[in-house]
């Protein structure tokens, strides 16, 4: 006989049909600790290393886990997540003391692709190991099971509490996993440990980088913007918010908001500088305050020759000259305006 008194666990061993002796669970009838292993159920256990597999004589597998809280290392960076679980066996069993059920158990389906949940308490506690161990995919779909229209139990309470554990997790598929749990529980007095303007914002900016599995649809999406997150508090979210009623809609127009502009000390634009239009009068600009131009005939050859020689005679300047030529003359000269031409 094997007795857990903290969980209420025990198992006793059996002699079976086929001369074979296993480990026979006593609360859990027709349920012995299995030693089957498989690709398959070593995928569907990851992220459980508290976990037995228990098995029937039939051959459906079970897992049972206990109902204690686990915590992880604490990461510098969410890039740099530690993954392995610790257990304060102490205060669990503090906490143990005032529960009903210190363990759940999970059946396999037949498929050995996911967990049957049999209570809300155990939905919740499965979706915290996975979301512990970032498996956002179950996360995701484990979180239409933790619909509940009622106040949650104290044991439902302290496992929904530690939530809170994810909260810093930036990945794009976290903060989706967040507004779908957001989302399921709107309807209840259960409130989340995390801002949801906050996760909007960032769901909305990391979309690109959310998988196929983590993402809202576009009635889910548009169900929080329009009921559940303040989107009058970032032009971002009231785009969104715009653009998927369009979508829904099938309208073509979207009002669109703008961000609006920095307050900024010192900026170098923000004087109007007018020295271009006002120039003093040993600038550059002072010489084309009076520019007299009278354009001169299109030549060639020795005609070109003849006005080139009496220009350079005369003199040249820019305000124009004796010969009214000057800036506008060798402007024109250069776009191929005025045709000169020796050749």
């Amino acid at each position: 006989l094997i007795e857990i008194p903290r969980l209420q666990l025990s198992f006793f061993s059996k002699d079976c049909a086929d001369g074979t002796v296993r480990l026979f669970s006593s609360s859990a009838a027709g349920l012995f600790i299995s030693p089957r292993r498989s690709p398959a159920l070593d995928t569907l256990l990851r992220g459980l290393p508290h976990a037995i597999l228990l098995e029937s004589l039939d051959g459906e597998a079970s897992v049972l886990t206990p109902a204690c809280l686990p915590f992880r290392s604490p990461s510098k960076t969410w890039q740099k997540i530690r993954t392995e679980l610790h257990f304060n066996h102490r205060e669990d069993a503090r906490l143990l003391g005032g529960m009903s059920v210190r363990q759940y158990i999970y059946p396999v389906h037949i498929s050995v692709q996911f967990l049957f949940t049999q209570t809300l308490a155990s939905a919740l506690n499965l979706l915290l190991l996975r979301f512990l161990n970032l498996q956002y995919a179950e996360v995701f779909k484990l979180a239409d099971c933790c619909v509940c229209d009622t106040a949650l139990s104290p044991e439902e309470a302290r496992t929904f509490s530690q939530l809170k554990m994810v909260a810093a997790d930036m990945s794009p598929d976290a903060h989706a996993c967040r507004l779908k749990i957001a989302l399921v529980t709107s309807s209840s007095d259960i409130t989340c440990p995390w801002n949801l303007e906050h996760e909007a914002l960032q769901y909305i900016s990391k979309l690109h980088s959310v998988s196929a599995s983590c993402r809202l649809s576009v009635e889910e999406e548009l169900a929080l913007l329009q009921s559940h997150v303040r989107s009058d508090l970032n032009y971002k979210l009231a785009n969104r918010q715009q653009y998927l009623r369009a979508l829904t809609d099938s309208s073509g127009a979207v009002l669109l908001k703008y961000p609006a502009r920095p307050k900024l000390e010192d900026e170098f634009d923000a004087t109007a500088d007018r020295s271009c239009l006002q120039p003093d009068h040993d600038s550059l600009l002072s010489k084309f305050d009076n520019i007299s131009y009278k354009r001169p005939p299109d030549a060639t050859g020795t005609a070109a020759v003849g006005y080139l020689n009496k220009w350079t005679t005369n003199g040249m300047k820019l305000k124009g000259g004796k010969d009214d030529l000057g800036f506008l003359f060798f402007y024109e000269l250069m776009t191929g305006t005025c045709s000169i031409k020796i050749l």
